[in-house]
């Protein structure tokens, strides 16, 4: 029997405010404190900052520990979370995203949550081990498709098929992140083995490390980026994506550099270009899909840190 005590979801952004962070974290603490438990799951990112704590999870895991004594507890993480040893010695059981795009968030909450219940039930005893990697790598060469992030998923992936091995997660780390656990990390989970556990976990960070030089990558400029796009060959369509334009990355959601790019290309083959942004975007996108621009709009650029706002020009 599962019960739901309170979810609190939001889009990349910058620091979160102490009372935002304080009231969700009572909110829990408050249903955890409702009736006695047999397990505790949470969903965290990992990488959460708030304007005066850089380590507002882990003061999570703390309080939700001491809350709860020797029920098992078991958190699932971001792959650009900032793990530490510490955070794992509060866990009996974890595991996190293993691609970049996302798009098994929700395999990582069942990983989770059946190595937790495995737990409650006597059917396991998951030995966690963290092991560092000694470098801050940016995030826009973690893709899990190719490239070195691929190589080390296959790496983890052959661990997890050995024998006594429950999890292995490679974290990337949000290069942007103030936190004394800022990095790569490596989180194995060994049955009762805490010395394969560790094993596994450094083989992989040493991997990590080799690879260090090929995660900084060179971007080209948007004109260059969409003039590549467009060449792509293959089936469906080709995505291009601003690294910058992530918060704390240097944009606030809303950088319109590849979005000018866009308009001045006068190319007429993207559907769409999501966006952070107030109603003249939505103006703006219906404009460029339509190829219909019967008055000027604009978009982006609402803070000096970004570029100007991108400028759509009537048609005559």
């Amino acid at each position: 029997e599962f019960h739901y005590l309170h979810c609190t979801a939001a889009p990349p952004g910058g620091l979160v405010e102490p009372a935002a962070f304080t009231s969700i974290s009572q909110r829990i603490l408050a249903g955890l404190n409702e009736r006695k438990w047999h397990a505790v799951y949470l969903s965290l990112h990992g990488a959460m900052a708030t304007v005066n704590n850089p380590t507002p999870e882990l003061d999570l895991l703390k309080s939700v520990r001491d809350m709860i004594g020797s029920v098992p507890l078991g958190a699932s993480f971001d792959l650009h979370a900032h793990l530490s040893a510490e955070m794992a010695a509060l866990l009996d059981a974890t595991s996190g995203y293993h691609t970049y795009p996302h798009v098994d968030m929700d395999a990582a909450a069942r990983r989770t949550l059946a190595l937790l219940i495995a737990k409650a039930e006597g059917r396991a005893r998951p030995a966690i081990a963290v092991a560092k990697v000694p470098a801050i790598m940016p995030s826009f060469n973690m893709r899990t498709a190719d490239g070195p992030m691929a190589e080390l998923q296959e790496l983890a992936g052959m661990w997890r098929r050995q024998r006594g091995m429950l999890d292995v997660t490679i974290y990337g780390g949000f290069a942007y992140g103030d936190s004394p656990f800022a990095g790569p990390s490596v989180v194995a989970v060994a049955e009762k083995d805490q010395k394969l556990a560790q094993r596994c976990a450094k083989a992989i960070a040493a991997e990590f490390l080799k690879r260090k030089q090929q995660f900084h990558v060179r971007l080209p400029r948007p004109a260059d980026g969409l003039a590549q796009a467009m060449k792509a060959e293959g089936e469906g369509p080709a995505i291009v994506l601003d690294p910058a334009d992530n918060p704390l990355s240097g944009g606030i959601g809303d950088t319109s550099g590849l979005f000018q790019a866009l308009f001045d290309s006068n190319r007429r083959r993207a559907p769409s270009s999501p966006f952070s942004g107030t109603r003249p975007w939505w103006t703006c996108a219906t404009s460029w899909v339509s190829a219909f621009r019967s008055r000027p709009s604009s978009a982006g650029g609402s803070r000096p840190i970004s570029a100007p706002p991108c400028r759509s020009r009537p048609r005559s």
